[in-house]
Formats: C-alpha cells, structure tokens, sequence
C-alpha cells in the first residue's frame, strides 16, 4: 500500500517522489555525491542545487568493505546525519536484502530531512522532535521534566549567539507557550 509506520503514526512516501527521487546508479558501501546518482535532468536537483554536494551512502555492514559511517545505522532502514550532510539506506536488513522499491522508498524518507535542512525546518519527528531541540538549544537536561513557564524563561535567557535554525525553533516554541 505504501504506507508504514513510524514512531506510531501511519505515514506514506507517495509514487510521485520516489519517482523524482530515482537513482540513475550507486555502488554498495561507496559513498557517493547526489549529483552523481541522481539524473542530470533531476527537477528537485534542479531547485536545490546545493543538494547535490550532500554524500550518500547505501550501505551492506555483512561486507568487509562496510563504512565506518554506517556501522551505528545497522539497525534502521535509513539515517540523515546533517552534520556531515550525509544520508544513509541500508540494502540489508537482519540478513535479508531490501527489494529495489523499499531501498527507494527509504532514499526517499531520507530525502525529506535533507530538505528540513535546506528549508531551515526541524529535522524529523513532530511537536516532540522541535520541543526536545528546543531543550538542547536552551542547555535543559533532556531527562527532567520542565514547567512552560522555565521553559520560557530559559529559552528567552539564551545568549550564545544562535543559527538561523536554531532562532526559528526557539521562535516557534516561544509562540506556542505564549498562546
């Protein structure tokens, strides 16, 4: 059917973006430039051009000459490290090869949070995903329960210098406790 779920909610990759995402070639356990597996003729290469310099990697960690980047992804289907701006699609999984469509479906997946990154928006998830960057942001213990109104205070008492995604987190928090 195309739809899976994810952290309890049912969620789908329609036909139409694994159909913009298709990979013209990539290689187990190389990494590779997007520009470099993705058609010339690409439209969402086209309007992102910088997304063409992120790596990706399809990784087998059954093989030898598995990647050290892949080695914490063994678990999952798929993983997008914005810091190295890298995403990752697992081919195996539990001992048993991924068909082509489920290796593009997750491509896929992985795709949308490197737009999150392009676009400046959250990274993943829902409410909980921007709640808990917005914890980081503000230096509060993930662990400990915290009351909106010092959670405001410490969101509104940072004074390290924030990225532009950073301010728009903080910035849509704020405007969520104050309603």
């Amino acid at each position: 059917t195309g739809w899976y779920k994810q952290n309890n909610l049912w969620k789908t990759i329609t036909k139409e973006t694994v159909e913009a995402l298709r990979l013209k070639d990539y290689e187990i356990n190389e990494i590779k430039k997007l520009k470099d597996i993705l058609n010339e003729d690409n439209i969402l290469l086209q309007m992102y051009p910088q997304m063409g310099e992120y790596s990706v990697l399809f990784y087998d960690n059954s093989q030898e000459n598995s990647k050290e980047e892949s080695k914490t992804w063994t678990n999952s289907f798929g993983a997008f490290n914005e810091e190295k701006y890298i995403i990752g699609v697992n081919t195996v999984f539990n001992g048993i090869k991924r068909s082509e469509e489920d290796i593009n479906k997750t491509f896929a997946h992985e795709m949308t949070h490197l737009f999150q990154q392009i676009e400046g928006f959250p990274l993943g998830g829902g409410y909980d995903t921007i709640i808990t960057e917005a914890k980081i942001i503000a230096g509060l213990n993930l662990k400990d329960s915290v009351n909106l109104q010092t959670f405001q205070k410490s969101l509104l008492s940072i004074t390290k210098p924030l990225t532009d995604n950073e301010q728009k987190i903080v910035s849509i928090v704020l405007r969520s406790i104050e309603r």
